[in-house]
């Protein structure tokens, strides 16, 4: 430009090593501006991009690339993957069974295949069942005969001590009924054990029964029926009797309003 002076530019070169080592020089600040470059400018860093496993690193959010799998198409693929072995489990040891049985290995000695052999399954099943049976026990059973009383003795498989009395009641008063020594379809209906003391529940039948018969006659038979228990069912002494549930308030001809016990 008119009436300025061209700028001043020094230039110095110095060795110093291997380097070159150049300086320049500005005689003012416009000819700085109008440098082709900056020695004081700084450079710009590219900011760098920092990606790991799909999470933003400023905001800590996924991106849509690095989204998580679902709780539920977990479970799914989880139960896939169990249910596959579980298959292959299973075939596996239907095929290796199969290989044994063919090999002779095990086999089950109940497998039939024909009915001659079912049959003699069954008979050999019928004496083992015979042999291994639980004995039976022996009772005695008291029967009024003319002024004494007879034994007669059955058996019976030992149970709960109530199914045992009431097995022998009812066989004893079965007796009673073919040697007529009572009358009509006299059933035993329960029996209850409170300690020594028995509570016979008999039907209507019994009781009509020991209505109609003489004071020595119905002694007998109420005789009989404690004598049985008491030798059989210790230890019950004393027994008293019901009626379809229902305590009896008959005396005659005799009493059923109380305990009856042998004499000691």
């Amino acid at each position: 430009m008119h009436g300025q002076k061209p700028a001043q530019i020094i230039f110095a070169q110095e060795r110093a090593g291997d380097q070159d080592m150049i300086f320049s020089a500005f005689r003012d600040e416009d000819d700085r501006r109008r440098a082709p470059w900056r020695y004081d400018a700084e450079e710009e860093e590219a900011p760098e991009l920092y990606e790991e496993d799909g999470v933003d690193e400023e905001t800590g959010e996924e991106d849509e690339d690095g989204r998580k799998v679902p709780i539920s198409l977990r479970v799914v693929v989880w139960a896939a993957v169990i249910i596959v072995f579980f298959a292959i489990g299973y075939c596996g040891a239907g095929i290796a069974l199969n290989w044994l049985d063919n090999k002779g290995v095990i086999g089950d000695e109940q497998l039939v295949q024909s009915p001659d052999e079912a049959q003699q399954v069954s008979t050999e099943g019928g004496e083992k069942s015979g042999s291994t049976r639980s004995p039976k026990s022996r009772f005695v059973l008291y029967i009024p005969s003319g002024d004494a009383f007879r034994e007669e003795s059955v058996s019976f498989v030992a149970g709960l001590l109530e199914d045992d009395l009431q097995n022998v009641l009812s066989e004893l008063i079965r007796t009673y009924r073919e040697e007529d020594l009572i009358s009509g379809d006299v059933r035993v209906l329960h029996v209850f054990r409170n300690g020594d003391k028995l509570y016979l529940d008999l039907n209507d039948p019994f009781l009509e029964s020991v209505s109609k018969m003489t004071k020595d006659k119905a002694v007998s038979v109420i005789t009989g029926i404690v004598s049985t228990v008491s030798k059989n069912f210790s230890p019950v002494t004393r027994i008293r009797f019901l009626i379809n549930g229902r305590e009896v308030d008959e005396t005659k001809p005799v009493d059923l309003s109380s305990f009856w016990a042998m004499p000691s």
